[in-house]
């Protein structure tokens, strides 16, 4: 994130802001930001339907950067193979556009209801990985905020049973995702993706340190996105080809 974006950034975890707050922020964001204005009213569209009790995942769109989402759509074919961290619009998403799709999601009843979305897909393989009881020892990466008496080693593990080189596109978007990042580096094929969202949080920057060393290239998508009032990054890496 560079220093402009890091002016309107707000870490929801740390500081509250109002709603009007943040409605302004984004605004500003996108007067100085051009390209970002056409994207104020299908956030707008979303947030409505959100209000109004609907399910992200309906829509098919993946929780990132509307930047991010066209990238995206640029580059799933229907050939690829997807990994995907966390459940939900991606998962639609993915099952629309790729070969073969493999979700991984803590929350059982959250993952029922995107089963059911995608009953007539038979291109989407889901795992159930509940967060375990927490223990001494347990690696750091593997944890999360909103568990603090649980890890996700299970959970961030779950990628381990594919060979290296599956999967064309890696999504971490769900929990521990630092662990979900690391276990997930070998899996992606040369040339291949590995998505990060909300790769501005400080506690995120482990993966970004880790990819660099081996030489791949980062494309940060800040601003604004689906869902949601606040702004945001989403980073896609891309794996050397050799």
């Amino acid at each position: 994130m560079n220093r402009f974006d890091r002016l309107f950034n707000v870490d929801e975890r740390v500081a509250a802001v109002a709603v009007p707050g943040l409605r302004r922020r984004a605004l500003a964001y996108a007067l100085l930001r051009p390209s970002q204005l056409k994207y104020l009213s299908p956030r707008d569209a979303t947030l409505r339907k959100k209000a109004n009790g609907g399910l992200p995942f309906h829509d098919g769109i993946p929780w990132v950067t509307y930047d991010a989402l066209r990238t995206l759509e640029s580059i799933v074919t229907p050939r690829m193979r997807v990994f995907e961290f966390g459940a939900g619009g991606s998962t639609v998403f993915f099952a629309k556009l790729a070969a073969h799709v493999v979700s991984v999601e803590h929350d059982a009843g959250w993952q029922l209801l995107v089963r059911e979305e995608l009953a007539d897909r038979s291109n989407v393989e889901f795992i159930l990985a509940e967060p375990d009881p927490r223990v001494l020892g347990d690696t750091p990466g593997a944890l999360s905020r909103n568990y603090p008496d649980h890890h996700f080693t299970t959970y961030t593990s779950s990628i381990d049973r594919f060979d290296n080189g599956s999967f064309d596109i890696v999504l971490v978007d769900g929990r521990a995702r630092v662990a979900s990042a690391q276990h997930s580096y070998a899996k992606v094929k040369p040339g291949g993706w590995l998505v990060l969202d909300n790769s501005e949080r400080p506690d995120y920057g482990q993966i970004s340190t880790d990819l660099a060393a081996m030489g791949w290239r980062q494309k940060n998508y800040f601003g604004i996105g689906p869902y949601e009032n606040l702004l945001w990054q989403t980073t896609i890496f891309t794996r050397p080809e050799v």
